[in-house]
């Protein structure tokens, strides 16, 4: 993994979203630009606690409830739930949830999963819908959003540490129909005409 930040010319392929495709590397290249500039020195922790996760294909993937979680809680050795649990840590805190990684249940500063099912009958169906979610956090509302039927979901978030979070679970994931960029909205190429939905959730 790079040290200096995540590497999002890796997202050039799932970023080619209808109108978004001929501004996507306008965006990867302010993301990087920005990842860059926002630099922490504790980056190094995250993205090592991102690259010691324990290697294993989860048997199961779940965003459609209201713990986001991967794997099953008998998945891991004694050894990797402890390798897991050190590496976690090394993220916290963490505010939007729940998730839950094989055993380890994180109980987060905040309950999103009652945020998201008091709007989500009150919102336009997401079928097939592009989903902007403008500050994200750990993506936890755009895990639900694709959960619920929308196509596509980029997410953005100025905080690396809940960019980490959400690498986090995208190590396990690895779903390119979502993705969570370090920038704030203005970072955007104005009128890009790109998404169907936008939820900016507080």
């Amino acid at each position: 993994m790079n040290p200096e930040g995540f590497d999002y010319r890796t997202l050039e392929g799932p970023l080619a979203w209808g109108t978004l495709e001929k501004f996507r590397h306008q965006i990867i290249d302010i993301a990087q630009a920005r990842g860059r500039i926002c630099h922490d020195k504790r980056l190094v922790d995250w993205l090592g606690a991102i690259e010691g996760l324990p290697k294993i294909l989860p048997a199961e993937l779940n965003y459609n409830s209201p713990v986001v979680s991967v794997g099953t809680s008998d998945s891991l050795a004694q050894k990797e739930q402890l390798v897991l649990s050190e590496a976690l840590i090394k993220l916290k805190p963490w505010r939007k949830g729940p998730f839950r990684f094989f055993h380890q249940l994180i109980e987060t500063e905040w309950r999103s999963d009652l945020k998201w099912s008091r709007i989500s009958n009150h919102i336009k169906p997401l079928e097939g819908r592009l989903v902007l979610d403008v500050g994200c956090g750990s993506g936890y509302h755009c895990w639900r959003m694709l959960g619920d039927g929308a196509e596509k979901v980029l997410g953005l978030e100025p905080s690396l540490l809940y960019c980490a979070q959400f690498e986090s679970l995208q190590t396990y994931m690895q779903n390119d129909n979502i993705s969570v960029l370090p920038l704030r909205l203005e970072d955007l190429p104005a009128r890009t005409g790109a998404f169907d939905t936008t939820f900016s959730m507080g």
